[in-house]
């Protein structure tokens, strides 16, 4: 379910069953039927109309075979097509919680990301017929072996180090498959990104993979361990600046962040972005002709509400600070809506109330 299979020569190719333990690879079969021997102790998930229903609570389900590489038998039972029917949602962005995804979506992804698809009773490995299409050759002892004569292993779970260390394998994930590139990934014995660094900042700059949570006070170096973890995955893990983004509050550290990260190729420093940026190119990405308005035009567009509000309660024309306090308010509005359904109603309540000189 990868993607298209390039020619008869890749589709009659099997990859070898079930592959590394440490990869952690289910499998896809059509409804009711029996999984392949290799995974018959496996857990079965039935995904059907009441799974879809419930898309959140499955999504969570498969989510966590496939961040702990628990091999699974997914039991398909509605067609590829509902399943990966993209999703819309039309309400105002301001009106979604921070918990708020597509699920159904979610499930898609997760089906076919680390899981084999043996839905015509074959199991086929989409990953690596993707990476022969690219150019790689058919392995009896891996996946693929790459144009370097490199036997690697097509990798669909959460992208981490050191998965096969001590076997001799190379991976090839998925994300590097899909940007067209046939670049294993590296475990390098030591880093050079982390040199003149503390113990904790190592580790942060050194982590496997998966998410991590970083307590961190002003001062203690953040930009400079952000800095290394891009130099560290780029450079010395091979991930390739299309599978990285480094986030930066505001522009200045985002500029003293790419400074730091000059040596390298133009496509990393441009994976520096703030999070406005990036909010607004995912944004751009589903409508291409939104624009960020500035600050000007919020003020242009807020201050005729708060003239008519004036009017209708017989206070004079509102003061220019009256006018700020209400940008600002809505501007901290946003971040309150999830927390608080009632917040976008107050800010009006506020500025009829408390904004206008008497």
């Amino acid at each position: 379910m990868h993607g298209a299979v390039a020619g008869a020569r890749d589709d009659a190719h099997v990859s070898p069953l079930p592959g590394p333990t440490a990869l952690g690879r289910g499998v896809i079969v059509e409804a009711g039927a029996a999984a392949p021997a290799e995974w018959s102790k496996a857990p079965r998930i039935v995904l059907d109309d009441d799974a879809l229903r419930d898309a959140g609570t499955t999504a969570e389900h498969l989510h966590r075979h496939w961040t702990t590489r628990t091999p699974v038998v997914v039991d398909l039972r509605v067609a590829r097509e509902i399943l990966s029917e993209p999703e819309r949602d039309d309400r105002p962005v301001h009106e979604l919680a921070p918990a708020f995804e597509f699920a159904r979506e979610r499930c898609y992804f997760l089906v076919r990301a680390n899981n084999y698809d043996a839905r015509d009773g074959t199991p086929r490995w989409g990953a690596a017929a993707e990476a022969r299409r690219l150019g790689a050759r058919a392995s009896d002892e891996a996946d693929v072996v790459l144009p370097d004569a490199t036997a690697a292993w097509c990798d669909g779970g959460p992208r981490t180090a050191r998965l096969l260390a001590g076997s001799g394998a190379r991976i090839l994930h998925r994300f590097a498959i899909e940007s067209g590139q046939l670049r294993a990934d590296i475990d390098p014995a030591e880093s050079v990104a982390t040199a003149g660094l503390a113990s904790d900042q190592c580790a942060a700059v050194l982590h496997a993979g998966g998410p991590a949570r970083i307590l961190a006070p002003a001062g203690s170096g953040k930009t400079t361990v952000l800095a290394a973890r891009v130099r560290h995955l780029v450079a010395e893990r091979s991930y390739g600046a299309s599978s990285v983004c480094a986030l930066a509050y505001n522009r200045r550290a985002g500029a003293e962040m790419q400074d730091r990260l000059a040596d390298l190729l133009s496509d990393a420093r441009r994976k520096v972005r703030t999070l406005n940026s990036f909010g607004y190119d995912i944004v751009r990405r589903a409508r291409p002709n939104v624009r960020v308005i500035d600050e000007r035009e919020i003020r242009n567009r807020i201050e005729p509400h708060l003239t008519a509000l004036s009017a209708a309660s017989n206070r004079r024309r509102p003061s220019e600070t009256a006018t700020e306090t209400v940008c600002s308010k809505i501007s901290s509005s946003v971040n309150q809506t999830a927390r608080s359904p009632s917040t976008s109603s107050s800010v009006m309540r506020y500025a009829s109330r408390r904004t206008f000189s008497r």
